[in-house]
C-alpha cells in the first residue's frame, strides 16, 4: 500500500529560543522544499484527501501545512513555495489575526530568554498562590508554567501572564501573526489554501461541547469572511490524540470541514481517518536529514 506525508511548520524564522522547535531557518527551509521537489512529490492537502477518499494514495506525496498563522508564513515561506511550485496550507487560528501575537512566544522569552524572569517566581491562580524555588532550572519552570497556563481560560491566562511581566526582567515581544489583509493576501497566492485552527487555540478537552462548536464555527466563518474562499481544512489546537474529544468529528463535519489534521505522528494512505490525519512535525533540519526522514516516514 502505497503511503503519503503530511508536514508541519510553524515558524520559519531564527529566534532566540526555540523550546519546542517549532522554527526552521529560512535557507533551511528553502532547502527543505528543493529536496521535497527534485526527490518527492509535492500535493495540496486537498488532493491528498481526495486520494485518501479514492482508496489510494500517490506513492513519495508529501503535502505541507502550518499551524497557528504567523506572519513569515506569508513574508517568507510563501516565496520559498511559491518559487518551487509547493502547494500548502495554513491552519490560522482566527482570534489571532489583528492581535499582539501568542501567549506562549512571549512566555518563552519571560523565562528563557537571557534577560528573562528568574525563580523565585509566583503566580496566583485559583484562590492560591503558585511558587518556584530558585533552584529550579529555567526549563522546568517555564515547562511547569506552560502546561498550567494551557488549562486556562484566555482571560485568566492574560491576567497570568500580566503577573509574570510585573516581575524583574526584560520587555518581552511576541512574534507577528498575520493581519486581516495578510490573510487575504496569502489566501490569493497560486497554490496557497488557508484552513482553520480555532479561535482562541484552547485545548478542547477544557472545552464543553457548545464552546468547542463555537471555536470551530466561528473561526471558519471568519476565515471565510476573510480570504472569499469556503474553508474545508480544520487543525486540531494542541492536537494529539487525547486531547480533541470524539465528539469533536461530529461537530467538524457539521461544519462542513471534509479533513482535519492532527498532531499525531504517521503516514497517510488509502484508509486513513480524514477527520484525524497525521503528520509529522518538521524541524531546523539540512537537506539530507530531511531527505532521511521523509524517506523513513514514507516507509514505515
Amino acid at each position: 500500500m502505497s503511503r503519503g506525508v503530511i508536514l508541519m511548520y510553524h515558524r520559519i524564522e531564527e529566534p532566540s529560543s526555540d523550546p519546542w522547535q517549532l522554527c526552521v531557518a529560512p535557507e533551511r527551509f528553502a532547502a527543505q522544499m528543493a529536496i521535497l521537489r527534485q526527490s518527492f512529490v509535492p500535493i495540496s492537502l486537498g488532493d491528498l484527501a481526495d486520494a485518501v477518499r479514492a482508496g489510494s494514495v500517490p506513492p513519495k506525496s508529501v503535502a505541507v501545512t502550518f499551524d497557528d498563522g504567523y506572519r513569515d508564513n506569508l513574508t517568507v515561506a510563501a516565496p520559498i513555495l511559491g518559487a518551487t511550485m509547493i502547494p500548502a496550507t495554513v491552519f490560522v487560528v482566527s482570534g489571532a489575526v489583528d492581535g499582539p501575537g501568542f501567549w506562549w512566544d512571549e512566555l518563552e522569552q519571560l523565562l528563557l530568554d537571557r534577560g528573562g524572569r528568574r525563580p523565585p517566581l509566583a503566580l496566583r491562580l485559583h484562590d492560591s498562590q503558585v511558587t518556584w524555588a530558585p533552584t529550579l532550572p529555567p526549563r522546568k519552570v517555564y515547562d511547569e508554567i506552560w502546561s498550567l497556563l494551557c488549562e486556562l481560560p484566555p482571560v485568566t491566562r492574560e491576567g497570568c501572564l500580566a503577573e509574570l511581566r510585573s516581575q524583574p526582567g526584560d520587555t518581552a515581544t511576541r512574534p507577528p501573526v498575520m493581519t486581516a489583509r495578510e490573510v487575504a493576501r496569502l489566501a490569493a497566492l497560486p497554490g496557497m489554501r488557508v484552513g482553520a485552527h480555532s479561535v482562541t487555540h484552547s485545548r478542547f478537552t477544557a472545552l464543553d461541547v457548545p464552546a468547542i462548536g463555537e471555536e470551530i464555527a466561528r473561526s471558519r466563518d471568519t476565515l471565510v469572511t476573510l480570504t472569499g474562499t469556503a474553508l474545508d481544512a480544520f487543525s486540531y489546537p494542541f492536537g494529539d490524540r487525547g486531547r480533541f474529544p470524539e465528539h469533536t468529528r461530529d461537530l467538524l463535519a457539521g461544519a462542513g470541514f471534509r479533513m482535519a489534521c492532527t498532531t499525531q505522528p504517521g503516514a497517510v494512505h488509502g484508509h486513513s481517518d480524514l477527520l484525524a490525519l497525521p503528520r509529522h512535525h518538521a524541524q531546523d533540519w539540512d537537506a539530507d536529514t530531511f531527505r532521511d526522514r521523509l524517506e523513513t516516514w514514507l516507509a514505515a
